[in-house]
Order: C-alpha cells, then sequence, then structure tokens
C-alpha cells in the first residue's frame, strides 16, 4: 500500500497555525494504519533559505524551542537550503545595493561549514533538551556548466 494512501492515515500540511504566534513551515501526522489506540507521530519541518538572517538561530529558536516544545510527541527537521553559487552572487544584478558582497550574510559560509554548524546544534539541542531534531542542508546550487553558460564564464 502506497503510503501516502488514504488508509495510511498521513496528513501534510503547510504554513499551520500551532497558535497566536507561530505557523510550521510543514507538519506531517501520521496515524498507526491497524493500531487506531496507537499515538500518532508528528514530524515538523522548519525551512530556511541559506541567506535567512535567522539560518543560525531558527533551529534553536523556532523548532525546537517553539513548535517541538509545545508537541512533546514531535521531532523536527531543520532543512536548509543552499543556494550560494560564485556564479549567482558575485555578480551585479539589476537593483543590486551596491553593497560589498563580504557583508551579506549569505556569502559567507560554504555548504560544508553550514551543514558542521547545523548537525553541531542538532546534537546540543538533543543533549540539552531531549529534542528529537534532525537537520539537513540541501544543495540547491545550480550546476556549473548552466551556471557558466548563464554568465558567460568559462568551467574549468
Amino acid at each position: 500500500m502506497p503510503p501516502c494512501s488514504p488508509s495510511a492515515r498521513l496528513i501534510i500540511n503547510r504554513e499551520v497555525q500551532i497558535d497566536r504566534y507561530g505557523r510550521t513551515d510543514i507538519q506531517i501526522e501520521a496515524n498507526h494504519r491497524w493500531d487506531t489506540s496507537a499515538a500518532k507521530v508528528t514530524v515538523i519541518i522548519e525551512t530556511k533559505g541559506c541567506w535567512n538572517e535567522g539560518v543560525n538561530t531558527a533551529q534553536r529558536t523556532q523548532l525546537a524551542d517553539r513548535y517541538l516544545r509545545r508537541d512533546r510527541t514531535a521531532a523536527g527537521i531543520y532543512l536548509v537550503g543552499y543556494f550560494d553559487s560564485p556564479a549567482h552572487w558575485n555578480n551585479n544584478k539589476p537593483g543590486d545595493d551596491g553593497k560589498p558582497h563580504s557583508d551579506r550574510p549569505h556569502t559567507i559560509h560554504t555548504i560544508e561549514d553550514l551543514t558542521a554548524e547545523q548537525h553541531a546544534l542538532t546534537e546540543q539541542l538533543r543533549g540539552e533538551k531531549g529534542a528529537e531534531v534532525y537537520a539537513f542542508v540541501l544543495d540547491c546550487r545550480p550546476d556549473p556548466v548552466d551556471a557558466a553558460i548563464n554568465t558567460g564564464q568559462e568551467t574549468s
């Protein structure tokens, strides 16, 4: 039976209003297929783009402290989309604010550094709060060949 069939009792929601002050990005709830007395399983996914000012704090402040604290049966996934690409960020675009690129928070980390930082915070939150949290950095960078074609740069 497919996992998303109606009899699997799986509900996937986005922008779920959890209280007057906040919404989860994605919330998945599943009931046991055979045992109706079993507790439901909830997974809350908080998403951020790598340029977001809160990328280094939201795993704690939003996911662990707000969303998971409310629902002790929930697990959380902190999903960061990594879009940084020299071919994209290092060229002036229409409407560019003229700031040096080193002053932009989204240009000062590598995918490896961001992944290591998020995994370290995950371990810290598990130890401090007993939170069932997992971090994942999704590589959303364009293919280098496509990026070079779009910017006129040579590939090595």
